[in-house]
């Protein structure tokens, strides 16, 4: 059995692809594809620059600091550090923004790390889904 999903989340498509045997449980799969989306959806809202909504909208125009925000965005945030000094300042999710105030702008990291995670956390084996 192979079947595959598609959607636009956090301005892209994203694809889930689902491989094993013809014996599987159709509705088991279907209700693993739909968390895996859902949970992306969530990233989306937490941490779209584009979103007024988001979590890191609300941050950059200084309505929340990362202690009032998702318990994610702190994960990110050290992600996001960590990925600056192991590259020696080449990733850099500080960009400046509207008179020389720096934003944050996590996109370069939060969607692979949205993809590992809802893999991760989806129902279905490691080995049976790919996105």
């Amino acid at each position: 059995m192979k079947r595959s999903w598609v959607e636009q989340i956090m301005g892209m498509p994203i694809s889930v692809c689902v491989r094993g045997p013809g014996t599987a449980d159709d509705s088991a799969i279907s209700a693993a594809v739909r968390s895996v989306f859902e949970q992306l959806r969530e990233v989306d809202r937490l941490f779209s620059p584009f979103r007024a909504d988001s979590e890191i909208s609300k941050m950059n125009r200084h309505l929340e600091t990362a202690a009032d925000c998702h318990p994610l965005v702190d994960e990110v945030l050290d992600l996001c550090y960590e990925a600056r000094e192991r590259t020696d300042g080449s990733f850099d999710p500080w960009l400046p923004g509207p008179r020389d105030v720096p934003v944050f702008d996590p996109s370069g990291l939060v969607k692979g790390w949205a993809v590992e995670r809802a893999r991760g956390h989806s129902r279905l084996s490691k080995t049976m889904i790919t996105t």
